[in-house]
């Protein structure tokens, strides 16, 4: 059976990465303004899809689907209106007449097209808000770097005269 044999006590392995600069960190301002920097790139590119998804919504063919939709949602609550009595006598387990079936079609039918011309709109409205609450939160990060980015730029004596102002009050 093989056994590992340590006999070589006075070499020294490298296991670090070739070119690696050795005991050199960035300082606290440093590693903040590369953070700070991938942020921003991030809200930025949140903001071009954003305003991508908010030009589709304001394209004329959106329009014309969101003022069809309204026709339809206002043709289908109506009809909703008259269908709701055959559909009570449905649910009683009592037989409805040609009419009323043909008010729940009607309905249906309604349901559908409201379907059909909302859901691109949808599709781009929840996109949009989407990207739009991304942009919020990065933002917000942005902001609590910038604080640190002040705070550590701070000098000596200006903090000096602010612990001197708060330990005399």
């Amino acid at each position: 059976m093989w056994t590992y044999n340590y006999n070589y006590a006075d070499e020294l392995y490298h296991h670090g990465v070739l070119g690696m600069k050795w005991g050199r960190r960035k300082t606290p301002i440093q590693r903040y303004q590369s953070r700070r920097a991938s942020l921003v790139n991030r809200y930025e590119r949140n903001n071009a899809k954003a305003n991508t998804y908010r030009a589709l919504l304001a394209k004329p063919n959106s329009q014309k689907r969101q003022a069809k939709a309204a026709k339809y949602q206002a043709k289908l609550d109506s009809a909703e209106r008259r269908a709701a009595k055959a559909r009570a006598r449905l649910a009683k387990g009592k037989s409805i007449s040609r009419g009323q079936s043909k008010r729940i079609a009607r309905a249906d039918m309604y349901r559908a097209k409201v379907a059909k011309y909302s859901a691109k709109d949808d599709r781009y409205k929840a996109k949009l808000n989407k990207y739009e609450y991304r942009k919020a939160k990065i933002q917000k990060r942005i902001e609590r770097i910038d604080t640190k980015i002040s705070k550590s730029q701070m000098n000596k004596s200006s903090i000096n005269k602010g612990r001197s102002y708060v330990r005399s009050r």
